[in-house]
């Protein structure tokens, strides 16, 4: 899993030439290994890569919220914060106006 994983992110962070349908399922694989291939990048603390997960939106907002707890608990404060910064950037939080209808 970890060396597919690898390809797929090393090819789209340097995505000379790829075509759109190659970078959809490189895209596919990493949402649906998404949880593991994070665990090995925390493990390995490997910032450029955690930061293509957030770019290109892999996971959910609240999957990386998640991660940030993992890397704080696995005492990685340089990735927890680089995670939570890097989530402010690339995932927008819904504005209050769209959680919620007011009706006047």
């Amino acid at each position: 899993m970890w060396t597919a994983a690898r390809m797929a992110l090393c090819r789209l962070a340097y995505p000379v030439e790829l075509k759109e349908e190659a970078r959809e399922r490189y895209l596919s694989y990493l949402k649906e290994h998404a949880s593991e291939v994070c665990d090995v990048l925390i493990q390995k603390k490997d910032l450029a890569l955690l930061e293509l997960i957030c770019r290109l939106q892999v996971m959910e907002r609240s999957g990386i919220t998640a991660l940030i707890e993992q890397a704080a608990e696995a005492g990685w404060a340089e990735g927890s914060v680089s995670l939570s910064s890097w989530q402010q950037k690339y995932y927008k939080e819904e504005a209050a106006s769209s959680c919620y209808e007011i009706e006047w």
